[in-house]
């Protein structure tokens, strides 16, 4: 259970735990689904989110602040060029946008935090996009015959 905790991906945690390679995937899974696990995998994290203070909520806000961002909070640009606003003056949502700022010979430069991926992260946390799975599937349809006696009973 604690190397499950690691990633949260049980042929991983089977092969830590010691389970070959080969036979990991199978063994994870079965070993996850068990409902003592399973509870115990659940209290775990409930003791960990409840530790670090780090809970889903708090990861879907800060994911948001990314994701709903506005470079006006950050500069201001015009006929003049871009200034950067002063970091002490911007809020916390704003400052949590920013992933680098550097000054070299080219001038100050700001990086900011991917916009796109944590729309797209939110848009998977609400289910708005959903990965096709193609399938190739065959049926196959198994007769099964039943021998009788002689009189055409079954």
């Amino acid at each position: 259970m604690r190397e499950y905790l690691v990633d949260l991906n049980a042929t991983q945690a089977a092969i830590r735990a010691g389970y070959s390679a080969k036979t990991a995937s199978r063994i994870g899974q079965k070993l996850a689904v068990k409902s003592c696990i399973a509870e115990a995998i659940s209290a775990a994290q409930a003791q960990r989110a409840k530790r670090t203070e780090i809970t889903q909520d708090k990861v879907i806000r800060e994911i948001a602040k990314v994701a709903f961002s506005d470079p006006r909070d950050l500069m201001e640009w015009g006929p003049d060029g871009l200034v950067l606003k002063d970091s002490r003056s911007i809020s916390d949502d704003a400052a949590m946008s920013v992933t680098e700022v550097s000054a070299g010979r080219d001038g100050t430069k700001v990086k900011r935090s991917d916009r796109l991926k944590a729309l797209e992260l939110l848009g998977r946390h609400l289910g708005l996009f959903v990965d096709k799975v193609q399938a190739d599937v065959k049926q196959t349809t198994k007769v099964i015959l039943f021998g009788g006696d002689d009189d055409g009973g079954v």
